[in-house]
């Protein structure tokens, strides 16, 4: 069965997502879905995160929605993002107009890490449920019967999923520290 799922690629580095969800489904679609997961946070799990003065403020659930949509397309340099926000019309959208510095993103993921996990992990779930139709891992068909369907996520494809966000975070993580100390060494 693993061979027909991921063919000769190294198991201990497969995943299940694609790299950049927009694979999957539209942009527009990505990042409504991003801002809609961001709304229905309640308000009691956001912390203060102070931006420097000379940046435009970024509120939290703008915030939110626009690191969920960006770890979902496999952006994760908080300086990257930051320049992209400047040119990504969609990123724009997302930050209600407000351009964050990576210092800011980089704090806000910092206090809101379980948030964000839990917020990407609902868009990579909806995201797989639009591409593949259940929440299922594919199985290979034997071509006498079809899979079968069932609305429950099987418990073992949803820790894979969290598996895969959490890496996704840990990415974002290990970029921003090595991008930090390269500048730092380099002043």
């Amino acid at each position: 069965m693993t061979t027909e799922l991921f063919g000769d690629t190294n198991l201990a580095t497969a995943t299940l997502l694609a790299e950049d969800l927009r694979d999957w489904v539209a942009e527009e679609t990505l990042a409504n879905l991003a801002m809609s997961v961001a709304h229905s946070i309640d308000e009691s799990r956001f912390k203060r995160v102070t931006a420097p003065f000379e940046a435009a403020p970024v509120a939290s659930r703008p915030a939110l929605a626009m690191l969920t949509y960006c770890y979902a397309r496999g952006w994760f340099s908080s300086l990257d993002i930051e320049g992209l926000c400047v040119a990504d019309e969609t990123l724009d959208h997302l930050s209600g107009g407000g351009k964050p510095d990576g210092d800011f993103l980089r704090r806000f993921r910092r206090k809101h890490r379980d948030v964000i996990e839990h917020c990407l992990e609902i868009v990579c779930l909806v995201v797989w449920r639009i591409r593949h139709g259940n929440w299922q891992t594919p199985q290979p068909w034997n071509g006498s019967q079809p899979p079968a369907t069932t609305e429950r996520i099987n418990p073992l494809f949803r820790m894979q999923i969290i598996c895969e966000v959490m890496e996704r975070l840990n990415r974002a993580e290990n970029e921003d520290r090595c991008e930090y100390t390269t500048e730092a060494v380099g002043d």
